[in-house]
């Protein structure tokens, strides 16, 4: 589709907080939901002059409609908003599922505004009774919160290490075997250690001879 300045675009909030958009001639204001999200039509000259302004449609704190949305977003020239983009659903499935391969999309944000956004999701999912969150997935985003507000643009959490203690959490089984496995590799490290010792070839005895005693003069000599 070919969007045109006039060419009417429908914009969504699905968070709940409000957020105002100011446009060219006018501001656009989107109301906060806990359920139904709110809708306000604008034309696509405003869409591009937000976009020039905020990242709002980048980084998905405001949506366009599923239909749409590819083509809205190519005419921005934003091809790669799947790689930026964190719609408010999409935060609390990351949260919710201990998602830890989509939860490198958090260590990969940059601003203040960014990280509050998701820890503010994170806090309202961990306040729900009826939820169980992974301690490592608060921990992870407390991490990059703490991270961020310290002026850190490049995360040094190590999500290798988070996504194994996180599947050890889920499957108790899993820490056993670990446990059996380096028990039973120091084993065969001792067995090894030991059978260097036992085939070890002896160290050879040195025996030094005894030096003949001198033959006694006779009176001859």
């Amino acid at each position: 589709m070919t969007y045109k300045a006039d060419t009417p675009v429908k914009v969504y909030n699905h968070s709940v907080s409000p957020i105002n958009l100011p446009g060219q001639f006018r501001a656009y204001y989107l109301d906060g939901t806990r359920g139904v999200p709110t809708v306000v039509t604008m034309p696509f000259s405003d869409v591009e002059y937000i976009n020039s302004r905020s990242p709002v449609f980048r980084n998905g704190t405001v949506q366009f409609s599923e239909a749409e949305r590819e083509d809205v977003y190519r005419a921005l020239y934003l091809d790669n908003w799947r790689d930026t983009v964190l719609f408010d659903e999409e935060i609390d499935r990351i949260i919710r599922e201990n998602d830890m391969d989509a939860a490198e999309k958090f260590l990969k944000l940059t601003t203040v505004a960014e990280i509050h956004r998701v820890r503010g999701h994170m806090v309202a999912l961990a306040n729900d009774d009826n939820l169980d969150i992974s301690k490592r997935m608060i921990d992870l985003i407390d991490q990059r919160y703490d991270e961020i507000n310290h002026g850190v643009r490049n995360t040094k959490v190590n999500l290798g290490k988070t996504k194994e203690r996180a599947m050890q959490d889920e499957d108790p089984r899993i820490s056993v075997m670990m446990e059996q496995m380096a028990a039973l590799q120091a084993q065969l490290a001792a067995m090894q250690t030991a059978s260097q010792t036992a085939t070890a070839p002896a160290p050879k005895k040195q025996t030094t001879r005894k030096k003949a005693a001198p033959a006694a003069k006779t009176d001859a000599e």
